[in-house]
């Protein structure tokens, strides 16, 4: 995680690159600002907290907001991803089924998908054929494939588009959707569960 003097060095760095506007800046907003970034940053990596403030500067004209300084974060994980794409993962769970048949444990599934693709890659494409069923997966009729490489397409991509959504937000946001989604799924539980006045017909 970045440590306070890497990201207090770097926003000096920023502040000496693009020093214009910010002369009138009083002690305490450039403190308020400060705290800012210490706590916004706290849990990206100093590597790419810098790599991202260096290509700021390449590429900026003005000392960056917060916002641009995490979509050039977002920028490098998605390459950190590789080629994300359904199709690829597609072809390794083809061929891990080739490999290990409807017997291939679990552990060999998935250690096969963690070599084959990236690390977000993989473990999507495990959710997903645990979804599926890896069973059923193996034992598809070959007349039956495009239908089933279809829904394998339509889910990953809803997957990893979720994956995208969820790394982007703060970590707050994360937590209050996950605390209502949790709310509600109570609520639905209890919900749907017989009432002692319910009639039966």
């Amino acid at each position: 995680m970045a440590n306070r003097n890497t990201i207090l060095k770097t926003l000096m760095m920023l502040g000496m690159q693009f020093p214009q506007g910010r002369m009138h800046l009083a002690e305490e907003q450039l403190i308020l600002e400060r705290d800012l970034w210490l706590d916004e940053f706290k849990d990206v990596s100093d590597e790419a907290f810098v790599v991202a403030a260096r290509q700021h500067i390449r590429e900026g004209e003005w000392f960056p907001r917060i916002s641009e300084i995490w979509k050039q974060i977002h920028k490098l994980e998605d390459v950190a991803d590789g080629e994300d794409d359904w199709a690829s993962a597609w072809g390794a769970i083809k061929a891990a089924v080739s490999r290990y048949g409807a017997w291939g444990t679990t552990e060999e599934v998935d250690a096969y998908f963690g070599d084959k693709l990236p690390a977000a890659m993989a473990e999507d494409t495990r959710a997903i054929v645990q979804r599926l069923g890896w069973r059923e997966l193996c034992n598809m009729d070959v007349d039956q494939e495009g239908m089933w490489r279809a829904q394998f397409r339509d889910i990953y991509n809803r997957v990893r588009t979720s994956r995208v959504e969820r790394r982007r937000r703060s970590p707050e946001v994360n937590k209050l959707i996950a605390d209502l989604a949790q709310k509600f799924a109570a609520d639905r539980a209890r919900l749907s569960a017989p009432r002692d006045d319910d009639e039966s017909f």
